[in-house]
């Protein structure tokens, strides 16, 4: 069965000497899971919920004539797929994430610009002619959209056919999304910690923080902290991804930039104060409080409130003022 609040909550009490405070629920579950023992097992040992089939992908991804009309009228004739299939495959047909053409983006961009004002019906237009332009990100709120029902009919089924084939093409966010999806129910499913690590190598900050915590947490400190200065190393953006749309509370960190902050820009911050908080306390690695200083000093050049940061240390039992009231001091 799915690990409870209380294993999820012990968790968190256990692992705080391990340098990383667990606000990720599927984070909690892997650790109380075993999920680091991943290497030495075999799959799930029958205790897990039951995970989601992998969706079928003979079936028709298709938003039936009179949905399509709603969605701006813009079906096509019977017999031919419609707009979200086409969409949806053409994005993924170009086989690598971000190699989307200028016009396909600024599609993206504009249906982004709709899905806020929640005019979904439009948003999913401007996807679609995204998507058959290269974009996968765009495939990926087509997906969203099935998932959510926002401008045509919810259908989970036609939802994890389209996301499935994203990740499965490249789609950093589709990966991310699929992968909390299958963690959610075996905190050790292995294809969803290899969509996390592929999801790493193409700069998601997201799953870089992820795997830096569930390194940490098994005891591989040089890689975890490796791959939080991967995140912690980004440059803040001002693009958004489908990971800023996907509502799952696993995608939650704690830390507030305000309420039109890029979901990647929170991701920077937090490795980068998740660094700092590290090196001041000397959990994991050797005490350094001019590398502390670095990081948390980044974490205010991304744009972190200062009060953001005092909450995030004071979570911690470390003061931000005493961190650098010591600088020019002996820090040993």
């Amino acid at each position: 069965m799915r690990p409870d609040s209380r294993s999820i909550s012990g968790s968190v009490r256990n692992t705080r000497q391990h340098g990383f405070r667990f606000v990720l629920p599927v984070i909690a579950a892997m650790i109380a899971g075993g999920a680091f023992l991943l290497p030495a097992c075999d799959g799930g040992d029958g205790d897990s919920g039951k995970k989601p089939e992998k969706a079928s992908k003979t079936s028709k991804v298709a938003v039936p004539d009179g949905e399509a009309e709603a969605a701006g009228k813009n079906a096509k004739k019977p017999g031919k797929a419609s707009n979200a299939e086409d969409g949806a495959k053409s994005g993924n047909e170009t086989g690598k994430a971000g190699k989307a053409s200028a016009t396909g983006r600024a599609e993206f961009e504009k249906g982004i610009a709709a899905y806020e004002k929640k005019e979904y019906e439009d948003a999913l237009i401007a996807f679609k002619k995204s998507a058959e332009k290269g974009c996968t990100d765009a495939a990926v709120m087509i997906g969203l959209c099935y998932k959510k029902g926002r401008g045509l009919k919810r259908d989970s089924t036609k939802a994890k056919i389209v996301l499935e084939e994203a990740a499965e093409s490249g789609n950093p966010s589709a990966q991310v999304i699929c992968a909390l999806e299958l963690l959610q129910y075996d905190p050790r499913d292995k294809e969803g910690i290899k969509l996390i690590r592929r999801a790493a190598e193409q700069k998601c900050a997201f799953a870089q923080v992820l795997l830096g915590m569930y390194y940490n947490a098994s005891g591989n400190i040089d890689k975890g902290v490796a791959y939080l200065k991967r995140a912690a190393n980004q440059s803040p953006t001002d693009r958004k991804t489908p990971l800023d749309f996907a509502d799952n509370d696993n995608l939650e960190l704690g830390l507030e930039l305000g309420p039109n902050a890029p979901h990647a820009n929170v991701c920077i911050v937090y490795a980068q104060s998740m660094l700092g908080a590290i090196y001041a306390k000397g959990w994991i690695v050797k005490k350094d409080l001019p590398e502390a200083r670095k990081w948390l000093n980044k974490a205010r050049e991304s744009g972190l409130p200062e009060s953001e940061l005092e909450d995030f240390l004071d979570d911690d039992g470390l003061d931000l003022y005493d961190i650098f009231d010591t600088a020019g001091e002996d820090d040993d």
